[in-house]
């Protein structure tokens, strides 16, 4: 019999279906606490997070381990750092996500009401790089003038979970090193992968 403290926390492990994503969006564009708001969408990044490193991980290493209580990749910072390491974001998502992490633990551990017009809040979601999700996810700097720190943190957000979802479903491909040099007869026993281009 599982007990009700360890069912509740496996909450926090179970995957999200398509349905559910869309539930989230909901629930995180209607928020009007800007705390609420910032932890909903930063949630999402960090589960889209998840699903990119798991795709690229899942040959290798039993889930449970990496993602629960005191895995490797139990934290927000971590899952962003593996994901830099293994080439899944390039230095602007990277920056990106770092200055989410900030933001999020921020409104999560505040002991006084916050939002995102705060001072500090505002100048650290002035460093924010909008990121494309039509083009490749190409970094541009355009539209960024003139946003609300609330909908830049929004915008970005909505990205580079978008583009972390559409890595996450690509597959890696393995491929067999004969196929490189036939003239060859044997070549060292590695296994190939091709891997999607970083995000920015």
């Amino acid at each position: 019999m599982v007990s009700k403290t360890r069912a509740l926390r496996e909450l926090s492990y179970r995957d999200a279906s398509a349905q559910d994503h869309e539930r989230f969006h909901a629930e995180a564009n209607s928020e009007t606490n800007d705390r609420g708001a910032c932890i909903l969408l930063s949630a999402d990044v960090e589960n889209a997070l998840d699903g990119a490193l798991v795709q690229v991980m899942s040959p290798y290493i039993e889930r449970d381990e990496l993602f629960r209580e005191q895995g490797p990749l139990s934290t927000f910072a971590r899952k962003a750092s593996m994901a830099y390491a293994l080439r899944i974001t390039g230095q602007v998502t990277h920056n990106n996500l770092r200055i989410i992490r900030h933001v999020r633990n921020a409104f999560a551990h505040s002991k006084i009401p916050i939002e995102f017009d705060t001072p500090e809040v505002a100048a650290m979601c002035a460093d924010l790089r909008m990121v494309d999700p039509t083009e490749q996810g190409i970094d541009t700097t355009k539209g960024h003038e003139g946003l609300l720190p609330r909908s830049l943190f929004r915008l970005v957000c909505s990205h580079t979970s978008f583009l972390l979802y559409k890595y996450s479903l690509g597959p890696l491909i393995q491929f067999p090193t004969s196929a490189l040099y036939s003239e060859h007869g044997s070549w060292p026993t590695y296994d190939l992968y091709l891997q999607r281009q970083p995000l920015p």
